[in-house]
């Protein structure tokens, strides 16, 4: 993203105060959402007595843990910083942008989904789909972050659940 795209973008979005609202919103709800909703399905695998809760943690906290230390070493800017201009969401972090660990938990926890409750795991995707657009719009990843975290979660999920 070039540094005019991303002002142009970030203009738009705070270009009146209910679409603000609306990107914070989306940032912070859908986010929240996503993390209920994997404890629940943890704990309905717990209650169930399903075997397959061991994977359901494994491979989203494997994973995670993996992601985070790529990011560490990687440390890329936040938009915000590299274009000196501020983001629709107030965020403090200056690096580690790339890739996005709330798109990567996002996607893991659809993955889970499907793994456990095919038909849960749509609406799980939309979720999904719905964090990787509010990141950009907030002004706090690039594109290519949401869209690495999204593969990078599908792939790894794909991976552990069904080849592990």
């Amino acid at each position: 993203m070039k540094r005019e795209t991303y002002i142009r973008l970030m203009d738009w979005g705070k270009s009146t105060k209910r679409r603000t609202w609306w990107i914070e919103a989306l940032n912070r709800y859908v986010t929240n959402v996503m993390y209920l909703a994997y404890p629940c399905l943890l704990l309905w695998l717990m209650v169930q007595r399903d075997e397959r809760i061991l994977k359901a943690i494994l491979v989203p906290g494997i994973s995670f843990v993996l992601v985070s230390i790529f990011r560490n070493l990687y440390d890329a800017p936040r938009p915000y910083v590299a274009f000196s201009y501020p983001s629709v969401v107030k965020k403090d972090k200056t690096g580690k942008t790339m890739p996005s660990r709330h798109v990567f938990s996002a996607v893991m926890v659809a993955v889970t989904f499907y793994y456990v409750i095919p038909l849960f795991s749509i609406p799980m995707g939309v979720c999904a789909l719905i964090v990787c657009i509010g990141r950009v719009l907030a002004g706090v990843h690039y594109p290519k972050d949401v869209i690495v975290g999204a593969i990078l979660g599908l792939i790894m999920g794909i991976i552990g659940f069904y080849y592990c």
